[in-house]
C-alpha cells in the first residue's frame, strides 16, 4: 500500500480582480489567500493573519510575530493555544468553535465572555446558550451561522435584531418569512439570499455586495469593476470568491505522486494478475 500524498487545494487570484487596488490587512484574512501571502511575506499583516482560519502553517513558523488576541478566536490554532494558555484573550477565545476551546471554556466558566460565546457556531455552545438565555447578546447570536439558532429565535422572536439575522446564510427561512422586517438592501451581503435580492435587483447594494461568498455574485462585481464602479475593496479583499483554484500548479504539484502511483501500479507482479483483481484496494486500502 502507498501512502496518500496529495497536495491541499492551490488558490489563486481572478485574472480580472486587479491586484493594485487590494488592501493586504484584510487579504491576510482571506482563507483562500495563503498561497499569494506565502509569495509575498513582506505585505502580511500579521494582526489579521492571526484570525485567518488556514492560516496555522505561517503561524507555527512565526511565533514572534502572532497576535494573541486575535488567534484566541481562530479554530485552525486551537493547539497553539492550549501549548499558551496563558497568552489566550478570553473573550475572544470563547467564540473559538473547536471542540477543545469548548472544552476549556467548560473548565473554566469564569473566563467566558457571554457576548462573544453568542456568535460561537459550536453545537455545544448553541446548547449552553440556549441553557442561559438571559445571558445571550442577541445581535451577535443573530449572526450565529449555526442552524441550531433558529429554534431558539423563533421561541424569542421579539430579541431578534433583523441588521444582523439579514447577513445569516442558515437563517433563509425566517427571513423569507419576516421580509417585512428586513431591510432588503441588507441581503445583498448574505449567500443563501441571492434568488431573493435577484427578483428585487434594485435593492442591490454595492458595498454589502463584496461581504457575500456566493460565486453568483461574481458577474455584477466584474461590471462594476469593468465600468469604474465605487468598489469596497477592503470588503472584496477579504472575500474568499476572488480566487480561484490554481489546477495547473496543483497538477505540478502532484506530478511526483502520480508518477509514483504509475511505477506501482504497473509492477509487473499486479499487471499479470488476475485481469478482476482490486487493485485499488490493495494500493489505497478500504
Amino acid at each position: 500500500m502507498i501512502a496518500m500524498s496529495l497536495n491541499y487545494p492551490i488558490w489563486k487570484l481572478r485574472d480580472w480582480i486587479p491586484r493594485e487596488k487590494l488592501n493586504w490587512y484584510y487579504l491576510s484574512r482571506n482563507p483562500n489567500a495563503i498561497q499569494m501571502l506565502k509569495e509575498n511575506p513582506e505585505k502580511i499583516e500579521w494582526v489579521a493573519l492571526s484570525i485567518n482560519p488556514n492560516s496555522y502553517e505561517i503561524l507555527k513558523n512565526n511565533h514572534n510575530f502572532i497576535n494573541w488576541n486575535a488567534i484566541s478566536k481562530n479554530e485552525d490554532a486551537i493547539e497553539l493555544l492550549l501549548e499558551n494558555q496563558d497568552k489566550i484573550n478570553w473573550n475572544w477565545f470563547s467564540a473559538n468553535p473547536s471542540p477543545k476551546a469548548i472544552e476549556l471554556l467548560l473548565q473554566n466558566p469564569d473566563k467566558i465572555d457571554w457576548k462573544w460565546l453568542s456568535l460561537n457556531s459550536n453545537s455545544k455552545a448553541i446548547e449552553i446558550l440556549g441553557n442561559n438565555i438571559d445571558k445571550i447578546n442577541w445581535s451577535f447570536f443573530c449572526l450565529n451561522n449555526n442552524p441550531k439558532i433558529i429554534p431558539i429565535l423563533r421561541k424569542n422572536f421579539d430579541k431578534i435584531n433583523w441588521n444582523s439575522l439579514c447577513f445569516n446564510p442558515c437563517a433563509l427561512s425566517l427571513i423569507k418569512e419576516n421580509l417585512n422586517n428586513i431591510p432588503l438592501y441588507l441581503l445583498s451581503g448574505n449567500s443563501d439570499c441571492i434568488d431573493i435580492f435577484l427578483e428585487m435587483i434594485d435593492t442591490i447594494e454595492i458595498h454589502y455586495l463584496t461581504y457575500n461568498t456566493n460565486v453568483k455574485i461574481l458577474p455584477f462585481i466584474q461590471k462594476y469593476i469593468n465600468d469604474f464602479t465605487e468598489i469596497d475593496w477592503c470588503n472584496l479583499s477579504e472575500n474568499p470568491i476572488i480566487f480561484e483554484l490554481d489546477y495547473q500548479q496543483m497538477k505540478k504539484n502532484n506530478q511526483n505522486f502520480y508518477e509514483d502511483l504509475i511505477k506501482e501500479v504497473m509492477k509487473p507482479e499486479r499487471v499479470f494478475k488476475d485481469p478482476n483483481y482490486d487493485y485499488i484496494e490493495e494500493l489505497f486500502g478500504d
